[in-house]
């Protein structure tokens, strides 16, 4: 009987030893989920960055492309209107050279 007391305290023991490593063993688990964490955090912030740097890029092209399809209409504009200035001049000169 005395020899199962004795087990009966070993495995108590043993099982609160158990218990207290496992308690050990969850504290140390927080700060190495943290050492994961930190880095995956700034791995995705670092993601986050990189889109709103390449949105804004692409927004200042399609501003820039606008931008050159105005100065492009204007300049295509400015080429036309000396050519119809002409056209109607010479129109003018032969109605008035008709008549008189």
């Amino acid at each position: 009987m005395k020899s199962l007391n004795i087990l009966e305290d070993v495995q108590r023991q043993s099982g609160s030893l158990l218990s207290i490593n496992i308690k050990i063993f969850c504290q140390q688990e927080i700060p190495w989920s943290d050492v994961l964490n930190i880095p995956l955090a700034a791995y995705h912030t670092h993601l986050k960055s990189i889109k709103s740097t390449n949105e804004l890029l692409a927004e200042q092209l399609e501003i820039e492309h606008d931008l050159a399809e105005i100065e492009q209409s204007k300049i295509n504009l400015l080429k036309t209107f000396p050519t119809s200035i002409s056209k109607k001049r010479n129109c003018s000169e032969s109605v008035i050279a008709k008549y008189y």
